[in-house]
């Protein structure tokens, strides 16, 4: 892949997860990340598929969620 294509690829994730996290749909959206994915962040932090699971629970309690 090029570097046009991989930045593609880039975009459309970070899309999609945008798409999940404003739709409140945690289970998708965790299964966009490997195994042993990350994310960091003001609203803490979390690595790994069981942590990531917990971690986006807030996406049913909070309002002002939304990725970019």
């Amino acid at each position: 892949m090029g570097n046009s294509e991989d930045l593609l690829t880039i975009m459309q994730m970070i899309t999609q997860a945008d798409q999940l996290a404003s739709q409140k749909d945690a289970k998708r959206y965790v299964a966009l990340f490997s195994d042993d994915g990350a994310i960091e962040g003001t609203q803490g932090s979390a690595i790994g598929h069981e942590e990531l699971k917990t971690w986006s629970k807030m996406f049913g309690t909070r309002k002002d969620i939304h990725f970019i």
